[in-house]
This record gives structure tokens, C-alpha cells and sequence, in this order.
């Protein structure tokens, strides 16, 4: 299977890191090959193998001095693959253990500390873990989201992930409301020529 090609390039190059002793706890390369490597045995159905890999990279992801957007997926695929086994509470936690080491970047680098912030909501709203957290969670998105409004990665992530926790937490006309916003702010409709 192509799974099975994968897995043979991405043990190459792993080895290519063993064999030159290369720096691996400053290369986000590494970690992004680790990453892959995990997530192409879950795709195989290894699932111990995908583990050991997993849990390896997040040892890297939280040792390295700084954060990168590969060592926070690293983590948030992690804890997604744990919350689909029913391991959700070792999911969060590992999720929590990320969101307050890229909390030292909230100021020099917000759009990382937002994208964690937003994989931890949607992750406590998805496994049913803590619907009034996701919601606080989601309101500070929004606060920095009205803050840096021109944040076009982020803002449709934050304002569906926020609409969705409202919508379950039975606040279903502020979620539409929200989706009406960001409709209207994605779009511009001349309503002049339509007389």
C-alpha cells in the first residue's frame, strides 16, 4: 500500500537522523518526521508502534526550548488519535501540558498560542469533556480574534469551533449569529443592483 511505501522513506530518513547524529532537539524537521512516521503506522493499524512514536514526540514537543506550530500538531494529533480510543482524559491532559508552553509565546507569537488555544476548545467540546471551559476558551479566540481581525488563518476555525460549542450548550441563536458574521465578513453582497 502506499502507507507502506511511506512508512519505508520516512525509517530512511529517520535513519539518515540517527546515522549523522544530527541535532534533533532544535530540528523542527525531526519532530515533523516523527509526526509522520506516527501517524502513518496508526494509518497501517500499528497502533503500539504509532504510539511509541507518538509518545516520543511529545517528549520532544514539550522539551524543546521553542515552540513551532509542527510541535504543537505533533501533540494536538496525538491527543486526537487518544480521544478516538476513549482515552480523552489523557488527551486534554496532554493538551493542557502544550497550551502552557506556548502561553510564554502569547505575546511575541499569538497566532500559535491561538491555534493551541483553539485545538484545546474544540478538543473539550468534541470529546465531551468540558463545554463551559470550550466556551471560555472560544471567547478568549474571539477577544484576540477582534484584536487582529485581518487573522484570516484562524478566524473561520475560531468562529465555526465557537458557533458549534454555543449550538451545543443550547445556545443555538448566538451560534447562528456568529455564523451570519462571519459569512458577512468573508463576503461583500451589493445589494444596489438588485432593485
Amino acid at each position: 500500500s502506499d502507507f507502506s511505501k511511506a512508512q519505508l522513506y520516512y525509517e530512511k530518513a529517520l535513519s539518515e537522523y540517527d546515522a549523522k547524529n544530527m541535532n534533533i532537539n532544535s530540528s523542527v524537521n525531526y519532530i515533523n518526521l516523527v509526526n509522520c512516521l506516527a501517524n502513518n503506522f496508526n494509518s497501517l493499524k500499528l497502533f503500539d508502534k504509532s504510539s511509541e512514536y507518538y509518545e516520543k514526540g511529545v517528549k520532544l514537543a514539550l522539551a524543546f526550548k521553542e515552540n513551532s506550530l509542527y510541535n504543537l500538531n505533533l501533540v494536538n494529533s496525538y491527543a486526537i488519535i487518544l480521544g478516538n480510543s476513549g482515552n480523552s482524559k489523557k488527551g486534554e491532559e496532554l493538551l493542557t501540558l502544550i497550551l502552557r508552553k506556548a502561553e510564554v509565546d502569547s505575546v511575541t507569537r499569538p497566532q500559535l498560542y491561538y491555534e493551541v488555544l483553539y485545538n484545546y476548545a474544540e478538543y473539550l467540546r468534541e470529546y465531551n469533556l468540558d463545554i463551559k471551559k470550550s466556551l471560555e476558551n472560544f471567547s478568549r479566540c474571539m477577544a484576540y480574534l477582534e484584536k487582529n481581525p485581518d487573522d484570516h488563518m484562524l478566524k473561520s476555525k475560531i468562529y465555526t469551533g465557537y458557533a458549534l460549542s454555543l449550538s451545543v450548550s443550547g445556545e443555538e441563536s448566538r451560534a447562528l449569529g456568529l455564523v451570519q458574521k462571519l459569512i458577512s465578513s468573508s463576503y461583500s453582497i451589493d445589494t444596489s443592483k438588485t432593485k
